[in-house]
């Protein structure tokens, strides 16, 4: 798990996200080649970004101390992990709102990993789009 913090005037985390992912995508090739060539079995992650507050609380103590981010963000974004495919990264609806139509969006639709869990819905990030376009986002998904 990630987080990307909105720093004070910056209110880029979600972009940054999504590129962070889709670099983990892309860095992971050679990895997925040299998996299969040796093990014969396919290598993929899934990735879910979700946006919203976050509360990080610490547990231990002294040396055995760690952070761990708790909430309802944390929870949507492990449930888009869940329902995403292998080799895809999916965002949810706070976050396509955050991305300023800086990505070619996919919907994906509606999932939940299980039946208490509330559905998400959620778009598959195709690319990032090489210059922004200040049009309807719906548009743009459509594309």
């Amino acid at each position: 798990m990630a987080l990307f913090g909105e720093a004070a005037g910056d209110d880029a985390h979600a972009e940054r996200a999504v590129r962070a992912a889709l670099a983990i995508e892309a860095a992971l090739a050679p990895l997925r080649r040299d998996v299969r060539r040796a093990h014969g079995v396919g290598f993929l992650v899934r990735v879910g970004v979700h946006t919203g507050p976050v509360v990080v609380g610490v547990i231990g103590g002294g040396l055995r101390s760690d952070y761990v981010p708790q909430g309802e963000t944390t929870s949507v974004a492990a449930r888009l992990v869940s329902i995403a495919p292998a080799g895809e990264v999916l965002v949810s609806a706070d976050t396509r709102e955050s991305l300023n139509a800086r990505f070619l969006l996919q919907e994906f639709g509606q999932g939940s990993a299980d039946a208490t869990a509330a559905p998400v819905r959620a778009w598959t990030v195709v690319g990032e789009l090489r210059e922004h376009v200040e049009a309807d986002r719906e548009s743009l998904a459509e594309v």
